[in-house]
């Protein structure tokens, strides 16, 4: 915690595993030998003309992989990812119809738990029942989880894989937690990189909305070569880079968000926001009292109060942000070397790094009792027109501009090995993963309580003798 700049967390998460792997491929027995002795049963299969049984092709796997063998496979080809005109993994994964539940930064925004992330939940459940793969291998878990009241919920961020990067999705429909544990109850979801590039392709997408914000730029630069030693020889290198902008979409300007509903539909009855900018304050004796609209100061009387009346509406949000500002960039270096026929060795490397900024309002307030502590302006007090000590029941501190947070995520994860072809089908696969995800996430222009209420007693450290003024409009 460092608060000389505002709250920062940082968060940092690594990882290497050493995987050894063995496979068998399909094999399909000897046709059996001509004219064989049959005994005619009614439980018996069905005979061929000729006398013969029908072949009989036989699947085993000493460890089952998506794609192989007879799960239920969903493959997402380029084809398909270009055609949707998503510009990233988790455009294309979240509008698929059995993801449900997810979020992503229109709802994690800045000042969450988990801020610029997105992930991808199978069925309805939990973002940690479904498995995220890459390659076939796992992928590092985001540094910032989801907290619940009841749990707290890791997760891999499919916004650190860049989309230029991506061959294909290939998603497992039915649950895999017989084979990869516990995390894959709802399926998996494994992200197949491109391979064997030859050529360059460069991609570049502009887009901004009709209301003239959210911006969004997508660059992209896919580049491959494939040499060819011999006839059991080849190196193929392929690299991708990545990056992506997008710009933010402000609460006030949708009308389906604005808190004056009247924008959506003169039907609908607005839905004021709270704190209000005009300061609520109540009296020992419960007295309420309310700052009008309009309130400038320095000099506040008491005729610039509505005492006792209903609450004064306010829909002021003006630093509010449905979709912050995000920047993303990364990408892929790959190599893959057949030395012969029987030994190919291979590096595969993912690097990505995100950056959200978003500001809220009207966060930066003080929320009735029991949200704070109960504070107090004292009578003494000079902008304090009742000489009497008011409790503040609530007031949104637009003065201090918009509470605002700037969270980098740097992902890295690198793929080391070699795989050996045995006779017969097997297979030994030898292979060093490291994974890596730190996160930062800078806090700026909060309060504490204790600091609000020396302020408004003029006892704040280093402003001894100056008060705090809380009786004016603070939308204006």
């Amino acid at each position: 915690m460092n608060n000389s700049a505002g709250p920062r967390i940082t968060i940092g998460v690594a990882g290497a595993l050493l995987l050894l792997t063995f496979g068998v491929l399909a094999q399909t027995p000897d046709p059996p030998a001509a004219n064989p002795t049959v005994t005619e049963a009614s439980s018996a299969p069905n005979a061929s003309s000729g006398g013969e049984l029908q072949q009989v092709v036989v699947t085993g796997y000493l460890l089952p992989r998506i794609g192989e063998g007879p799960q239920p496979v969903t493959t997402l080809d380029r084809n398909y990812i270009e055609k949707t005109g998503s510009q990233t993994i988790t455009d294309v994964l979240q509008n698929l119809p059995s993801a449900l539940a997810n979020f992503n930064p229109a709802n994690t925004a800045g000042f969450s738990f988990s801020p610029g992330g997105a992930s991808i939940a199978l069925k309805g459940l939990p973002p940690n029942d479904t498995l995220i793969l890459v390659d076939g291998l796992r992928f590092p878990q985001s540094p910032f989880p989801q907290v619940t009241t009841g749990s707290t919920i890791s997760y891999v961020d499919v916004n650190a894989i860049p989309l230029a990067a991506v061959d294909r999705v290939e998603i497992l429909n039915d649950g895999g937690s017989a084979t990869y544990g516990t995390d894959a109850v709802a399926g998996v979801v494994n992200l197949i990189l491109k391979d064997e590039y030859n050529g360059a392709d460069v991609f570049n997408y502009f887009g901004i909305s009709q209301r003239g914000d959210n911006e969004t730029y997508h660059g992209s630069f896919v580049g491959g070569v494939t040499q060819k030693f011999s006839d059991t020889s080849k190196l193929s290198v392929i690299a991708a880079f990545d990056y992506y902008s997008a710009g933010p979409i402000m609460n006030s300007d949708r009308a389906n968000t604005n808190p004056n509903f009247n924008l959506l539909s003169p039907k609908y009855p607005p839905h004021p926001v709270a704190p209000s900018p005009t300061g609520e304050f109540v009296d020992s004796s419960g007295n309420f009292y309310q700052v009008l609209p309009g309130t400038r100061g320095p000099v506040v009387t008491t005729s610039d109060f509505a005492i006792n009346q209903p609450p004064i509406p306010s829909f002021s949000e003006p630093y509010l942000q449905i979709v912050p500002r995000e920047t993303r960039l990364g990408g892929l270096v790959k190599m893959t070397y057949d030395v012969t026929e029987w030994l190919k060795l291979y590096d595969s490397l993912v690097i990505q790094r995100n950056e959200e900024l978003s500001s809220f309002s009207p966060n930066q307030g003080i929320y009735p009792p029991p949200f704070n502590p109960g504070i107090v302006v004292p009578a003494y007090n000079p902008y304090n027109p009742f000489g009497i000590p008011l409790v503040v029941n609530g007031l949104a501190l637009n003065e201090f501009g918009p509470l605002r947070t700037d969270t980098t995520i740097t992902t890295l994860r690198n793929v080391a090995g070699a795989t050996i072809q045995l006779p017969h089908g097997w297979f030994i696969d030898a292979n060093v993963l490291y994974g890596e995800s730190d996160g930062t996430e800078t806090v700026n222009n909060m309060f504490t309580f204790n600091g609000m209420q020396a302020a408004m007693n003029g006892t704040l450290p280093g402003h001894v003798g100056q008060f705090f003024n809380p009786f004016v409009d603070e939308s204006i």
